[in-house]
């Protein structure tokens, strides 16, 4: 936990970072001119302020997720000063902690200090930034792989080691739990034959998340990543053989933060630990991969929701803006689902060819969307719904849901238990 200095420190850059972003709007004629800091200050050096600041803040304040991503984005693209602020602005209240009144009886502070030790057990400490070493999040990252057949499901969801890997049979309809361990796992994908499953996996008080192989039965466990790098979103190709991945170097603002919104350079791997390679080096840092199901295609986040050949012919062609996210192809890989919207309370889904043009909003499902996938039949879309029962303060809850591409009221397949208590679930 920060003490006071290191609040201080992270105060002190996020007001450096405002200045900046502030200085940049005036330069863009979103401001008053009288009020900027130097008149004569070019937008190269306003630029190079703002780098300098984001580079400056102390590693803890590495651990809010949604800021890291907004300004490893704006380090890449103009124009996102209001997303910059807003963000930092988010960071203020969930990083900085409240002052408390001083008590003015010995009483009051003894019952005081009995109201905080109880919220502190039931998740109040979450204002406060997490210990490093620890695989937590700020908001949440269970999410859900769908087989092939569209018979199951994997869930990373709450367990021993904070997260663990339940298998839901959609078909008789049980949960049964195939990796209990004191990992933190992470971002699952079922193989295309239905028989394996990659995901990534951190041990605790290390600070790199390693890519990892398991069957279905659990009966093999392979580690197939070492070393100093963070490995996120693994993808199955069509093969089954081989595994595309995010891997990320560059984590030097504390223990897996990288993971947390999942960029990285792209590589591969084969199933046995063999053929370690860069994909698409040309394209640098992205996040949130996926793969057609002919392999032919992939679509990422990098500021927008981006498609091109995995075979590197043509150009990448940007699909959806710098709200959407969460995006995944159509068995018949011509179109892109994927959610849009400034907060995960706002959430939409929408459909957009891979050549890009109009999206298409898919109505009756409620906001508050994440992870859409097709089935396998490609005429309904499974989702995760986050909401904040508790405000912003609490904890996030997730359910699962199922909408058709005809307008249908959306059905919820599993409610928040299926994430919290996943064994006693039934999908």
């Amino acid at each position: 936990m920060p003490g006071e200095r290191e609040r201080g420190e992270i105060e002190a850059q996020l007001d450096r970072i405002d200045r900046a972003v502030a200085e940049l709007q005036r330069l863009h004629g979103l401001g008053d001119p009288s009020l900027r800091d130097d008149p004569g200050v070019t937008e190269a050096q306003a630029a190079s302020e703002l780098q300098a600041a984001i580079d400056s803040l102390p590693d803890y304040a590495w651990l809010m997720p949604d800021l890291r991503a907004t300004l490893k984005r704006g380090e890449r693209q103009s124009g996102r000063a209001a997303e910059i602020t807003a963000e930092t602005g988010a960071a203020r209240r969930h990083i900085l902690p409240q002052r408390w009144p001083c008590l003015l009886t010995l009483v009051a502070l003894v019952a005081v200090c009995c109201v905080l030790a109880l919220l502190f057990a039931n998740g109040i400490s979450r204002l406060i930034i997490p210990d490093p070493n620890e695989h937590s999040r700020s908001r949440s990252d269970m999410e859900f792989s769908l087989s092939r057949t569209g018979t199951a499901l994997v869930v990373n969801a709450h367990g021993t080691g904070g997260r663990d890997l339940y298998y839901a049979d959609l078909v008789t309809h049980t949960v049964r739990r195939i990796a209990a361990t004191p990992d933190y796992e992470t971002a699952p994908a079922i193989s295309p034959n239905g028989k394996w499953i990659a995901y990534a996996s951190g041990k605790p008080g290390e600070r790199e998340d390693q890519l990892w192989l398991r069957s279905v039965d659990g009966a093999v466990v392979r580690q197939l990543t070492f070393g100093a790098a963070n490995i996120c979103s693994p993808r199955f190709y069509p093969s089954a053989n081989r595994i595309l991945f995010t891997r990320d170097t560059d984590y030097h603002w504390g223990g897996l933060a990288a993971n947390w919104w999942g960029g990285g350079t792209l590589w591969s791997i084969k199933t046995d630990g063999s053929e370690l390679r860069p994909v698409l080096p040309d394209l640098g840092i992205v996040s949130d991969p996926r793969l057609s199901r002919d392999g032919k295609w992939i679509v990422y986040m990098d500021g927008g929701i981006w498609v091109t050949r995995l075979d590197g012919t043509g150009h990448p062609k940007q699909v959806a803006g710098s709200d959407a996210r969460c995006a995944d192809f159509s068995p018949d890989g011509k179109r892109v689902v994927y959610v849009e919207g400034q907060y995960s309370t706002t959430m939409d889904i929408f459909t957009v060819p891979i050549s890009g043009g109009k999206a298409t909003k898919v109505l009756g499902a409620p906001l508050g969307a994440y992870y859409p996938h097709f089935t396998p039949d490609g005429k309904h879309i499974l989702f995760q719904v986050e909401t904040w029962p508790n405000g912003g303060s609490g904890d996030p809850q997730s359910s699962l849901w199922r909408v058709g591409l005809k307008g249908a009221p959306a059905v919820q397949i599993a409610g928040p238990v299926l994430f919290e208590d996943s064994e006693h679930a039934s999908p």
